[in-house]
């Protein structure tokens, strides 16, 4: 080996010495930032890959939790026993996902709220239990049916959540990625003259990655995008469409947004296999309509879409429309005959090359929402004058949620009297909404809407709870033989809580069924006595309650629902009052059905009394009892026992004026 003298090593120059220090310094920052590259970059991504796995195991789970709901859907009176316990094991385990989910805040919100799955749920688990009641009372059929309608809520309910996963999924993947492609970066960027042996392997692990990125969203792809039934598009999927901006494929895009009408019915009469016959036989001849580059979605429950890709103009698009609902309405097999499906129809086009399809969406279900609130089935293609109509409807309802949580929906009552003396009878309850701008609104201007938006459950707790209160303090004014009606629509009483919640109502007050009497409109829609609203209305008949058949002689079947109802008094429409005294064709109507009324042994009382004159006349006839703004106003509770007060003054008044010309005769 051979070695240097000492001698012949000279020391560097100082500027050589001073640039071999700031060399080290340097190659021993790139260390160190290799070194926090090294080990931070791996953890992060780590991280964020089993966050990823995380999301994409719960979207799994959820899946298979729409699985085991939609199985509901085959329920039949034969096999309701396993039906319920399916029904107990879904509501498990969506019970297991909710504690899961509350040790995340973000996830917490998917569960929690009337929109989440948690109410769902537990809506599952009481239709459950009534379920279980209805089929040890041997009513198999009518448990089935509430089992079916429990999982009705919650499928649309877990597909939200699968969404939400799956995007909380692909943002973990994309943050992954971005880590790595920094990591790389960074190794480049320090190591420009690094050895291939480092950078290699980097590249094999990016290269892994994205194998497995792509090989995991072809299975969420896969993952809740179909409808089971139908196997269309479900909303979810069709988010991967509505999600983004469409490209025209020529001179125009269509949106076509149906809803079937009186679906319902279909189920409730025929079973929910002929429901499901229904949609699938409406889905295929949707999907034999479309044409290439159309998109044909199932929305939820018995509405559909379909994405047009290539339309000239809305004459076309009108044409396609009106096609379509012909096509829909032709009839279909099912049992006990054909039946011919009707729908209504919105339509939204446009013009543009790159298209808002969330835009289009929601000028759609606008014109969707015109064609429902028309008479009959419609096609309506989408107006801005529909969009401005759509805006203020938007404000309201966001003013009557505020009003709701505020106490501004109250109740007035309108005073009923006996038609032979003017004794007071009761009151019926009538809602109101004191609007912080326009004052109080009257049910005419936002109760069809607030039904529409899903307030209707609300709203009639409010007045239940109004109605028994009031009766609470008349009692504790002295007037104890004081009884309230309260109205209940047909979505109400299709609701098969909502006799428990009347009982539970006036059993916590300590009142008696007697004290309230439930007002059902004539032509609430029910085929046979074995429909739910028909079950409800006889379950609170012989619970004790009185039930009132509002605006009577204006529907189709008068005389069948007094008898389904078990009906103990008639309210005489007013359009068959007004000019009673005057026109003798209104007074033959009138005494026809009060002659009916009592030969079925049925009390009865006239609505929309406004002159002495309709008054003496329908006394005169026999009427039982009235109403109108001859008698009184709608007012608040506190006028109302002034009211009362009054009319007790008076009274007593009556009846010494009485006396005394008796023992002066």
């Amino acid at each position: 080996m051979s070695s240097f003298p000492l001698k012949d090593i000279t020391p560097a120059p100082p500027g050589a010495q001073r640039a071999g220090r700031l060399l080290s310094v340097r190659w021993y920052l790139i260390a160190a930032a290799l070194a926090v590259v090294a080990l931070a970059g791996p953890l992060v991504t780590r991280g964020q890959l089993a966050m990823e796995r995380d999301h994409v195991a719960q979207a799994a789970d959820l899946t298979a939790q729409i699985g085991d709901v939609q199985r509901l859907a085959e329920v039949t009176a034969a096999n309701v026993d396993g039906a319920l316990d399916l029904a107990l094991t879904v509501a498990e385990r969506s019970d297991r996902l909710s504690a899961a989910a509350r040790q995340d805040p973000a996830i917490r919100q998917l569960h929690q709220g009337p929109e989440g799955i948690d109410y769902a749920t537990e809506r599952l688990l009481s239709l459950a239990s009534l379920a279980r009641r209805e089929a040890n009372a041997s009513n198999p059929g009518l448990a089935a049916e509430l089992l079916v309608q429990g999982r009705e809520v919650l499928p649309a309910r877990l597909a939200t959540a699968i969404a939400w996963h799956e995007a909380r999924a692909a943002e973990a993947r994309r943050g992954a990625v971005m880590m790595l492609a920094a990591l790389v970066a960074g190794t480049l960027a320090l190591l420009a003259l690094a050895s291939l042996t480092v950078i290699g392997p980097l590249l094999g692990r990016l290269r892994q990655l994205g194998i497995r990125t792509t090989e995991l969203e072809r299975a969420l792809r896969r993952s809740g995008r179909r409808d089971g039934l139908t196997g269309l598009f479900n909303r979810s999927g069709a988010s991967a469409f509505f999600g983004q901006n469409w490209r025209a494929q020529g001179e125009g895009t269509g949106l076509i947004h149906l809803d079937l009408r009186r679906f319902r019915r279909i189920n409730q009469m025929l079973g929910h296999d002929a429901g499901d016959r229904v949609l699938v036989t409406l889905a295929e001849r949707l999907r034999a309509e479309a044409r290439e580059g159309d998109v044909v979605i199932r929305i939820g429950g018995d509405q559909f879409a379909m994405l047009i890709a290539d339309i000239a103009d809305v004459e076309a698009l009108l044409d396609r429309g009106h096609d379509l609902r012909r096509m829909l309405s032709d009839p279909i097999d099912l049992p006990g005959g054909a039946r011919n499906i009707d729908c209504a129809i919105g339509l939204a086009w446009s013009g543009e090359r790159r298209v808002d399809l969330q835009r289009l969406t929601q000028a759609a279900d606008i014109a969707l929402a015109s064609a429902r609130s028309g008479e009959g089935a419609q096609v309506c293609l989408f107006t801005p004058e529909m969009q401005r109509l759509a805006a203020r409807q938007d404000r309201l309802i966001e003013d009557l949620r505020g009003g709701l949580s505020r106490g501004d929906i109250v109740a007035f009552f309108q005073p009923q009297v006996a038609a032979a003396d003017g004794r007071p009878l009761g009151f019926e309850a009538l809602v109101r909404w004191r609007h912080p701008t326009r004052g109080l609104l009257a049910p005419g201007e936002f109760l069809a809407m607030a039904e529409e938006a899903g307030y209707a459950e609300e709203i009639g707790t409010v007045m239940l709870d109004a109605a028994l209160d009031a009766v609470l303090e008349w009692r504790a004014a002295g007037f104890a033989d004081q009884r309230v009606a309260v109205n209940f629509s047909s979505g109400q009483l299709a609701d098969p809580l909502l006799a428990d919640r009347i009982k539970w109502a006036v059993d916590q007050r300590g009142l008696e069924a007697g004290c309230l009497a439930l007002e059902v409109v004539e032509d609430v829609m029910v085929e046979s006595d074995d429909d739910l609203p028909v079950r409800t209305i006889r379950h609170l008949a012989d619970a004790g309650f009185s039930i009132e058949l509002d605006d009577f002689g204006t529907g189709h079947a008068a005389i069948a629902n007094i008898r389904r109802f078990q009906v103990s008094r008639i309210k005489i429409d007013r359009s068959f009052v007004r000019g009673l005294d005057t026109r003798p064709e209104q007074a033959a109507l009138a005494e026809a059905m009060l002659r009916m009324a009592d030969a079925l042994g049925v009390e009865t009382l006239a609505e929309g009394v406004e002159t002495p004159e309709e008054r003496a006349a329908l006394a005169a006839l026999g009427c039982g009892a009235l109403q109108g703004y001859n008698i009184a106003r709608p007012m608040p509770l506190d006028e109302t026992l002034s009211w009362l007060a009054e009319q007790d003054m008076l009274a007593r008044s009556r009846r010494a004026r009485q006396a005394a010309f008796e023992r002066a005769g």
